[in-house]
């Protein structure tokens, strides 16, 4: 009970003490923790409420923040475990995808594309993963993972072509 209250606290309270990065990061991967310990117990529901918190928490992060990049993966694998094997994918590729803008995560993320290749199996049986692990960035364009919906990705990979298209259109 202790664990919740701490961790719910600042978010009951409007989260004004909690205003710079580093806390914002720290509340995360407290949140993430939980989330991991929900889903050792087969609480995959609590799981990924907890994991959406965590997402939520870090939302003030840039997007390739590693604790962005962690609470996708987390997502994934949680989505994974419950069978809900499009969302798997989904989550997966957005932490792919964040991921390869990250040098510090350049060690993980060909564990990210592992596991977006078990979910990808799953998801598309009779589709090749291999040219997407050759070129994630062809995940944009997929249109039932629907990845350009995702924040994230938008503010990451289309905020500055918006940014650009409206500059040439004169600011409108």
């Amino acid at each position: 009970m202790r664990v919740l209250l701490t961790l719910f606290l600042p978010l009951l309270v409007g989260c004004v003490a909690i205003d710079y990065p580093a806390k914002w990061a720290e509340l995360a991967d407290q949140q993430r923790a939980v989330a991991y310990r929900q889903f050792e117990l087969s609480r995959y529901d609590a799981a990924l409420t907890w994991v959406r918190l965590s997402m939520q928490s870090a939302r003030r992060l840039p997007a390739t923040s590693v604790h962005v990049v962690e609470a996708y993966d987390d997502a994934g694998l949680y989505f994974y475990r419950k069978k809900n094997y499009k969302q798997s994918a989904r989550y997966q590729a957005i932490a792919v995808l964040l991921a390869m803008d990250n040098p510090a995560l350049a060690m993980m993320l060909p564990t990210y594309l592992e596991r977006l290749g078990w979910a990808w199996a799953k998801f598309r049986p009779e589709s090749e993963f291999f040219d997407i692990a050759v070129d994630p960035l062809s995940l944009l364009d997929d249109d039932a993972l629907a990845l350009a919906r995702d924040p994230r990705i938008r503010e990451h990979f289309y905020g500055q072509a918006l940014g650009v298209l409206r500059a040439c259109n004169g600011g409108n």
